[in-house]
């Protein structure tokens, strides 16, 4: 084992590299003090996917003490290290004991300095949950409002275990919560659970479909009426993405809020608009393709990235596209953020036409060196699709580069692939 370059993956943040290091390694290996050192390694680092796949994947045990007699569950908990520790959590060997050893750390560490800003309320509320002890959403939200920071861990993870409870129950206390909350983040935290509890949502099984479609029309007909009243943008523009994440078609509805002065808001107005471009290009509402026509050219990148994400949906695999759609997603194709141009690539990538225009946007992506490889790749494949040798030559060069199933683009470059074989016997 090469423990020194795997560590220098670590540090980098490079978990292609380190993935990739970690595959020459063997599991006898890991099962011996090197794999322990590494886990510390990557738990130190913040590399919590590294350390799930030490412990989850490779089988490290967590349960075995660090240098200097380091107890690793402690030390995730005791700092409130909470994705950290949930991986250190993630092997078939972690059972009752490491996550009450955990909890009681945690408690400890907390009740000595209650106002440090670890989040160690976050590690509480996640074991509690695998513990099976049932938290009142009303301590959830208490735990929350501590540092009432919508990005701190302890408001993510309360949130968290709402949405993995669910139920008609707790829907009806966010919307109480969001009516009755002393305090506007109290109130912020509320209406995040009632878009939270949509994540929850499964209707995959027939007989719960009824029941979760009434949960949802439930859920909206509380949120549908705050558009016309919310003047907190944060409370907004989580009403929006709320309504969507439940099933909201009222797609005009979210017209007015395109051209808020607030990005996020507009960012959540696209996103609710965005499944009106399902429709065929005939049954369009040319007023809500104009304002969305209008987020292409937003002043912040994210809004015209998810923009971008709005079309793919009127582009990818339709002969009717609508023109001037086809127009915005081309010229965001050689947007000056990368990540406007991965997105707009993808979006052209599976799409059934052929232009002169459009392969010159694909062909400019090919040697882009600020966007990843699977954009170069996507871009390659698509125009091999269509028959252009720039296409097929990149796509060749590329694959000699891939050393295994850890390389960086090797699964795109198998979607490629199997593309390319599906439309072999037709043209595009």
């Amino acid at each position: 084992m090469d423990r020194t370059a795997l560590t220098r993956a670590l540090t980098d943040g490079d978990e292609a590299e380190f993935a990739q290091l970690l595959d020459h390694v063997s599991d006898e290996e890991l099962a011996g003090p090197e794999g322990i050192a590494l886990l510390e390694a990557a738990a130190r680092a913040g590399r919590a996917e590294a350390v799930r796949e030490l412990v989850g994947l490779r089988g490290v045990d967590a349960s075995r003490p660090w240098s200097g007699g380091v107890d690793p569950v402690g030390w995730a908990a005791g700092r409130g290290h909470v994705e950290v520790l949930r991986c250190l959590l993630s092997g078939t060997d972690a059972g009752l004991l490491l996550r009450r050893r955990a909890l009681r750390v945690a408690e400890a560490a907390l009740a000595a300095d209650p106002a440090g800003p670890e989040a160690r309320r976050a590690v509480i509320s996640m074991v509690e949950f695998d513990l099976g002890i049932v938290t009142s959403p009303d301590e959830l939200m208490a735990r929350a409002l501590v540092h009432a920071d919508p990005g701190h861990a302890d408001w993510e993870e309360s949130l968290l275990v709402i949405a993995r409870r669910g139920g008609r129950a707790l829907l009806d206390w966010a919307g109480a919560r969001a009516q009755d909350a002393p305090s506007l983040a109290g109130r912020r935290f509320a209406l995040d659970a009632l878009l939270n509890l949509g994540f929850g949502l499964d209707v995959s099984d027939d007989e719960d479909e009824d029941s979760e479609r009434a949960f949802s029309e439930a859920a909206v007909a509380f949120l549908r009426p705050l558009l016309g009243t919310e003047r907190d943008t944060y409370a907004l523009k989580t009403v929006l993405h709320a309504l969507s994440m439940h099933g909201w078609h009222d797609h005009l509805a979210a017209l007015p809020y395109l051209a808020h002065a607030d990005a996020a808001v507009r960012r959540a107005a696209v996103h609710a608009a965005a499944g009106a471009l399902v429709r065929p290009v005939a049954e369009l509402d040319r007023d809500l393709v104009t304002a969305l026509l209008r987020r292409a050219a937003d002043p912040d990148p994210e809004v015209r990235r998810t923009a971008t994400c709005a079309f793919v949906g009127s582009l990818a695999h339709r002969d009717d596209v609508e023109p001037r759609i086809l127009t915005a997603v081309l010229h965001l194709a050689g947007d000056p953020e990368p990540a406007v141009r991965t997105t707009a690539i993808h979006a052209l990538y599976r799409s059934r036409v052929d232009t002169p225009a459009l392969r010159g946007v694909l062909a400019d992506r090919l040697d882009d060196a600020e966007v990843g490889i699977d954009v170069r790749i996507q871009a390659a494949g698509a125009l091999a699709a269509r028959g252009d040798g720039r296409g097929r030559a990149v796509l060749d060069e590329i694959s000699q580069g891939l050393t295994g199933h850890r390389s960086p683009g090797h699964g795109t470059m198998g979607d490629v692939h199997h593309m390319l074989r599906t439309y072999a016997e037709s043209r595009w």
